[in-house]
């Protein structure tokens, strides 16, 4: 009970949060558009699968700029615009139960680890974290977290209120 109490509690608390690293989706597309696209398309055409891995993960996409030769004019580019860049990448198909999932991800790192694919099953949208064996998954427009060892699913909250977050947040 005191399991469930203290998720839920986390979860509430979640509607005061309004950013995540500064990072935003629209600063990340204008910036990906003025200095990526002209090499991955716009929308991003992975040309080599290891572009993929800049998605959410701005310390890859400066790895490659330092890395690969034909990226190293990008070198000028701030922490900043890298991190937006990345946030549109990791969001650039995203649904929004996607954009709630990664942006909760950000909030409760230790609670929804290791970040991890979508999938669908018993009627839910849903993600399993291996790390701390728990399922956060939407449903009808309305957010649900799982912890088989509570046993009961927590509705907590509509997709709505948290999509709104995520925005605010750069998702």
């Amino acid at each position: 009970m005191k399991s469930r109490t203290l998720t839920a509690s986390l979860f509430a608390s979640v509607a005061l949060l309004t950013t995540v690293n500064g990072a935003s989706i629209d600063a990340g597309r204008t910036s990906f558009a003025n200095n990526c696209a002209i090499c991955h398309g716009t929308p991003p055409d992975w040309i080599r699968p290891a572009a993929q891995g800049g998605a959410n993960n701005p310390s890859a996409i400066k790895a490659a700029i330092r890395s690969e030769a034909q990226m190293r004019f990008l070198s000028t580019l701030s922490d900043a615009e890298i991190a937006n860049i990345a946030i549109y990448i990791g969001n650039f198909n995203s649904s929004d139960s996607d954009r709630v999932f990664n942006w909760a991800e950000k909030q409760f790192p230790t609670l929804l680890t290791p970040a991890t694919r979508s999938d669908n099953g018993f009627g839910y949208y849903y993600r399993f974290y291996s790390g701390t064996n728990v399922y956060v998954g939407t449903k009808d427009q309305r957010v649900f977290f799982y912890n088989p060892a509570a046993g009961s699913v927590l509705d907590v909250g509509g997709l709505s209120d948290y999509l709104g977050q995520a925005e605010a947040g750069g998702f």
